[in-house]
């Protein structure tokens, strides 16, 4: 708060209200006030009128005709499926507010990241330049706005299908790997940017990161852990992926084999089925594992967990039968 020469102790939207008072035009003030605001909350301005966000962001349009991020917040606030009423009469939805930003500023990243969040597949979209875009293509919008957003890779990597491309705005056509190591060239610790390169990886595959090191599947698994240690497929997919003695060494030092690494997987994730039911597997007969919650189990028991976790688990279901005896039973979680 600030307080005044005339006494009055005022915060931040306050502040903007008298903005508006000194300039009921002023397509700044409307909007700033509306950017300070959160959903749901409402104003009251110096003439009586009591208005929410849209009706702020509203305003600030009526004001400024080209204010793209009145438009692009506004479209944020919308709902799916939702309209509202601008002051020349036109009714627009979420998408088309996202188009309009895009009008006023081309080099607006959040318009288009809207606009294609809130896209469904195959949809097109047309901007005011006459173009036909579809999400891969607004994405690489986005990329041309910033080219250093980790995340918006991800994204693109996600919306292609394998063998599928993308041109961007440098010239470059590029797959899901390559999208995925230039998502790892902006952020080096986001997990997910490994974890999707990993998978999308043959076995007997390497890749070259932008920082000179040539890495398959399980070290890029490995980098996945780095980046997060609490993450379950991480561990679950390096044991899946080693063969029987062979070992992983993390990060921190630690060299962990397939038993191991399981138990890891169940320890980030309590109710991972395939992790119980592969340790399980890789158990020998009456063999027996610790977990990092102090329970020691058998076969038997892992697999009973596997039903636990999802009772829809075929694999699961044929494993445990496999091991019974003939008369023998078992008793299952209610």
């Amino acid at each position: 708060t600030v307080k005044l020469h005339d006494g009055r102790v005022l915060d931040k939207k306050q502040l903007f209200v008298e903005a508006v008072r000194c300039d009921p035009n002023a397509s700044v003030a409307y909007l700033n006030l509306g950017l300070s605001m959160v959903p749901g909350e409402t104003m009251q301005l110096d003439n009586g009128r009591v208005l929410d966000q849209k009706q702020l962001f509203l305003e600030a349009i009526r004001c400024d005709s080209n204010c793209s991020i009145a438009f692009r917040n506004l479209g944020a606030t919308l709902a799916v499926g939702e309209t509202v009423q601008l002051d020349d009469g036109r009714v627009l939805d979420k998408k088309q507010l996202y188009v309009e930003a895009i009008r006023c500023d081309r080099d607006t990243k959040p318009a288009y990241l809207g606009l294609v969040r809130s896209l469904t597949a195959g949809e097109l979209v047309k901007l005011h330049d006459g173009r036909e875009l579809d999400q891969k293509q607004l994405y690489a919008e986005v990329i041309r706005c910033d080219p250093d957003d980790s995340e918006v890779y991800n994204e693109l990597a996600d919306e292609l299908k394998p063998g599928e491309t993308v041109r961007l705005h440098d010239g470059r056509v590029v797959g899901k790997k390559q999208l995925l190591v230039e998502a790892i060239r902006c952020n080096p610790n986001n997990s997910k940017s490994f974890i999707q390169l990993a998978n999308v990886l043959a076995a007997d595959e390497t890749v070259k990161l932008h920082d000179g090191r040539v890495v398959d599947k399980m070290q890029l698994n490995v980098e996945a852990i780095r980046c997060n240690p609490n993450l379950s497929s991480a561990y679950f997919n390096l044991a899946y992926f080693l063969a029987n003695g062979e070992m992983a060494r993390l990060h921190d030092g630690r060299a962990l084999g397939k038993k191991e690494l399981y138990v890891e997987a169940i320890r980030c994730d309590r109710d991972h089925t395939l992790a119980y039911n592969n340790l399980g597997f890789a158990l020998a007969a009456g063999e027996t594992v610790r977990l990092h919650d102090g329970r020691v189990m058998d076969e038997k028991q892992l697999y009973v967990e596997a039903i636990r976790c999802n009772p829809d688990h075929i694999l699961a279901w044929i494993n445990l039968s496999n091991i019974l005896a003939v008369g023998e039973t078992v008793q299952l979680h209610d």
